[in-house]
């Protein structure tokens, strides 16, 4: 917007000669420029009034930035978070990230995940991941649990890993006809196949000592 506003200030200035031109008061023609400029201030203190009361351009840009802010927060804390895309380098659907809430996404996660602000690698460490604290693979999207894509994903961490839990949620459905803007995440808990064995045969044990 910035770079149209020479033009429109010249345009604005031989806009304001013309007018002045023809005036047929003599005396009102020398007050034509100021009115105007002074009605351009008003304009532009206006505008910078609102962008402070009002931050955003529409209502759900602030419930995706704080639903943001509260889970990139919240969910790393009681597990290993990471994002199928940005840490693991696997896109579901490669058209997810040409349009979209997908930069939403991925700005979001860039200001409010810690690790993610500080650009910090990501690596995959079985031995951290406990059933106190799992590895969580956020994925952008609400998928299809059956879509041949997600399937594969799904195969393919369950050579090394056991699914133990998913969730989704969704910031925005969008509009039925612009589902391309719909705003939703999905979760996924993991565990290395010996750590899951083991929490279930400690819960077994446990369930069993109560009678």
């Amino acid at each position: 917007m910035q770079y149209v506003a020479p033009s429109v200030c010249l345009t604005a200035g031989l806009g304001m000669a013309v007018l002045a031109s023809r005036m047929r008061r003599p005396g009102l023609a020398p007050r034509i420029p100021r009115l105007l400029l002074t009605a351009l201030v008003l304009l532009g203190v206006g505008l910078i009034a609102k962008d402070l009361v009002m931050p955003y351009r529409v209502f759900k840009d602030v419930r995706t930035r704080e639903f943001a802010r509260t889970f990139w927060t919240e969910e790393g804390r009681d597990a290993e978070l990471a994002c199928v895309k940005a840490d693991l380098g696997v896109e579901i659907e490669p058209h997810t990230w040409e349009a979209g809430m997908s930069a939403v996404y991925l700005f979001h996660q860039r200001l409010y995940s810690p690790r993610h602000r500080a650009k910090g690698p990501f690596r995959l460490e079985p031995d951290r991941y406990t059933g106190d604290h799992p590895l969580r693979i956020v994925l952008f999207r609400d998928y299809e649990a059956d879509a041949p894509a997600v399937q594969g994903w799904l195969a393919e961490m369950g050579r090394e890993y056991t699914l133990r839990d998913t969730r989704s949620f969704v910031v925005d459905p969008a509009p039925s006809k612009e589902s391309w803007l719909r705003d939703a995440y999905g979760v996924f808990d993991f565990l290395p196949h010996a750590v899951a064995t083991a929490t279930d045969r400690d819960v077994a044990g446990a369930e069993a000592g109560r009678f």
